[in-house]
């Protein structure tokens, strides 16, 4: 079997993550840093999660700010995934993390990050991925219709939107929604991760509606 993966078996969800977990380690020699023959790793598979949301909400809304003015806004809430944020494991494998340098961190953090380096991904960068985002939101102007009229219309009314505009998570990595529509290339066959991915875009809108 692989060292970690999306794996199948009879009574879990198809595709989910497997990790081995660090199972002892022990800073033998004393110089603060845990090093590769100071770690054991379980020879058994722990179900890590799966990468596909498990709940969904979203939430609508729409307010008149006096005669002219609409605001409205959509909460999208996603729940139950766990994403493998493959570029901090990346970071440890080539000893540019915190974890494989400074002996004041936590053993357990390095003994975790020293696991990742000999090819081992154990359950830390496995992580909740439930988030909330501010989809959406849209300010809507009615605009007078003697301004209107003075480009020939009989109405007009100016749109401001934004998308992807803030996002609620304990995911550490740069979006936990990265796991929706990307993949990373690890070998094969591929596995969802969060690894050179880009983020979602933050995108503001204007737009002008005529109508004649």
């Amino acid at each position: 079997m692989p060292s970690t993966g999306q794996l199948s078996a009879i009574g879990y969800p198809t595709g989910g993550y497997w990790a081995r977990p660090v199972t002892s380690f022990s800073d033998a020699n004393g110089d603060g840093i845990i090093s590769a023959n100071e770690v054991t790793v379980s020879q058994t598979f722990e179900w890590m999660g799966t990468p596909y949301p498990t709940q969904g909400a979203a939430l609508n809304t729409s307010w008149r700010l006096g005669k002219r003015v609409r605001v409205s806004t959509l909460l999208d809430y996603r729940a139950g995934q766990t994403l493998y944020n493959r570029i901090a494991e990346f970071r440890c494998e080539a000893a540019l993390c915190q974890e494989r340098n400074d002996p004041a961190t936590p053993l357990a953090a390095q003994a975790t990050a020293t696991a990742a380096a000999v090819g081992v991904t154990p359950p830390f960068y496995y992580e909740d991925a439930d988030y909330l985002k501010l989809r959406e939101i849209a300010l809507a102007f009615d605009v007078p219709d003697r301004v209107a009229a003075a480009v020939g219309a009989r109405n007009a009314t100016i749109v401001l939107g934004g998308r992807n505009l803030a996002t609620w998570t304990s995911y550490s990595g740069a979006d936990p929604e990265a796991g929706s529509y990307g993949v990373s290339s690890i070998g094969a066959p591929t596995i969802i991760a969060d690894f050179g991915t880009v983020p979602t875009a933050r995108v503001w809108t204007l737009r002008v509606r005529l109508s004649y």
